[in-house]
């Protein structure tokens, strides 16, 4: 995940406590990886890489989610997964979560 895109702050919703990912999410917080606003907004505040496509989507949406399926090309509306399986590797590829 590059630095910049918003993040939705779960620190007090109870989606927190049902996934995995919440310890996750406070982690990034606690090490000034995700920065939260005084509105309540929080953004990475640097590049961070995420094991999976699928824990970089729960961090960001809050909640569970298949990132092979929920991020879409922004120019083309192609699923990460499908991108993945034809083995382009980096092609500078920007992605929007679903």
């Amino acid at each position: 995940m590059l630095r910049g895109p918003t993040v939705r702050d779960i620190r007090s919703r109870s989606v927190c406590k049902r996934h995995g990912y919440g310890a996750l999410h406070g982690k990034l917080i606690a090490d000034a990886s995700i920065l939260v606003e005084s509105s309540g907004r929080a953004v990475f505040a640097r590049d961070v890489a995420f094991a999976s496509p699928s824990a970089a989507g729960a961090v960001v949406t809050g909640r569970t989610c298949n990132g092979r399926t929920a991020w879409l090309s922004i120019e083309t509306g192609e699923t990460f997964g499908h991108w993945q399986s034809r083995g382009l590797g980096d092609s500078g590829v920007l992605l929007d979560i679903d």
